[in-house]
């Protein structure tokens, strides 16, 4: 996930580490991706070996030097292989953990099972409001989103509304696991 969104942002233009971070943590990336905001500068270095980046300038701001990076040939020829890649594969998202810890409900208390499906569920509508007011957010700063990305939004939001569902209908049908 980092080389395409790495290597995607550098085709645009060169960038610094920092701004890159600060795209990521802007769109919230954590959020929706597996991605750690915080790692970004080891992903930056990973490339720069694999020279699928190199330094374009290196400027100092008071005490830092800042390194300006671009993406290279070999760059855009992996950015076009892992984007063709991740379009072609299906990716099944399924809250399999959560499958799992099911199929064993019985092996906890009754009451134990009801608090942390209870809890499950308000830590998604925590995070489909995150979301929205991320989204809500963005439209007063006058950044208007492409349909595309919309479409990704509503689809992220409409997984974890699916989640909450399936949790409401454990909760509903638990004595039938007991």
């Amino acid at each position: 996930m980092f080389r395409i969104t790495v290597l995607g942002l550098l085709s645009k233009k060169p960038m610094h580490g920092y701004e890159i971070q600060q795209i990521l943590e802007f769109d919230q990336v954590e959020l929706w991706t597996n991605l750690q905001v915080n790692k970004i500068y080891h992903a930056i270095r990973q490339m720069e070996k694999e020279q699928l980046i190199k330094v374009h300038s290196t400027d100092r701001n008071g005490n830092r030097s800042r390194v300006l990076y671009n993406i290279t040939e070999a760059g855009k020829a992996e950015l076009t292989k892992e984007i063709e890649k991740t379009l072609c594969s299906p990716t099944l998202h399924f809250p399999s953990k959560l499958y799992t810890a099911v199929s064993f409900i019985s092996q906890v208390p009754k009451q134990n099972a009801l608090i942390c499906i209870q809890k499950h569920i308000v830590e998604l509508e925590k995070s489909i409001k995150i979301w929205e007011e991320g989204e809500l957010k963005k439209i007063n700063l006058g950044i208007k989103s492409p349909n595309f990305l919309k479409a990704v939004f509503m689809n992220g939001i409409n997984n974890m509304k699916a989640d909450i569902k399936l949790l409401y209908e454990i909760r509903d049908h638990i004595d039938e696991l007991y």
